[in-house]
């Protein structure tokens, strides 16, 4: 009979240590867990920051496009300008009279 009573309190004895280490052991998990989630929420903020980074660096890309487009059509305005005014310099020696003097742009004869 003490053997069934030493088996019982056996028994009880592990299911008391296998309660203990199952607490024990969730405790751990919770604390992992918490870490995890933890680092997966900087993660996300981390992640969240970049996106927003990369779309102001693409709103400041697309606004120096046009700036460059922009001032590329002035340029181009500018010499197209400039080959007109050579081409209207042309005319003009060629239709004055001999003689013509041109001082700040009023015409004197001689």
């Amino acid at each position: 009979m003490t053997i069934v009573y030493v088996s019982a309190a056996l028994i009880i004895i592990s299911l008391v240590y296998l309660g203990v280490s199952g607490v024990k052991a969730k405790k751990e998990i919770n604390t992992s867990l918490n870490k995890v989630q933890a680092s997966v929420g900087q993660l996300q903020n981390n992640i969240e920051e970049i996106k927003n980074e990369a779309n102001r660096l693409s709103d400041a890309q697309q606004k120096i496009q046009l700036d460059i487009n922009l001032k590329k059509e002035k340029v181009n305005d500018t010499v197209d300008a400039c080959k007109d005014l050579g081409t209207t310099f042309q005319k003009l020696k060629k239709t004055e009279k001999p003689g013509t003097i041109i001082v700040a742009g009023i015409r004197e004869y001689r």
